[in-house]
């Protein structure tokens, strides 16, 4: 899978100092409904305010995105048997593991099993909060 990073395109005229936005906020909003604004902190793009429209066909994209993803990788299965559940569950847990990985951090496959779990109601609040410290102080 290719990993490479693309970046968006934008042209001068949607670029806009954050002093700017905050003073300007009705008028970045309007624009913001044709194309998206980009605001800028000491001259980097830092945040980027964009109509609800746009914002909800990207995340209906992403999601259709990952769970293609998901049935390629073969840890979703056409089965007429895994419950939306188990899809949301495992897409939380995808983006769980992407943020802990951002901060080096990984959760072993025995401690996902144990969140799969309990996010399903198969363990306790108390069993999970033993067995996760237990995994935790693990060598």
């Amino acid at each position: 899978m290719d990993t490479s990073m693309f970046k968006p395109t934008f042209h001068v005229d949607q670029l806009i100092s954050s002093s700017e936005a905050s003073k300007k906020f009705g008028e970045v909003r309007k624009k913001a409904k044709s194309l998206p604004q980009y605001i800028t902190e000491n001259g980097n793009v830092d945040t980027v305010i964009l109509s609800y429209e746009l914002f909800e066909s990207m995340f209906q994209r992403l999601n259709q995105l990952e769970q293609q993803e998901l049935q390629r990788e073969g840890t979703l299965s056409h089965d007429p048997e895994t419950t939306e559940s188990d899809k949301n569950i495992h897409a939380a847990m995808r983006q769980a593991q992407a943020s802990l990985a951002i901060e080096g951090l990984i959760v072993p496959e025995e401690g996902q099993e144990l969140v799969r779990k309990r996010l399903r109601g198969d363990v306790s609040q108390a069993d999970f909060l033993k067995a996760a410290l237990e995994i935790a102080t693990r060598e």
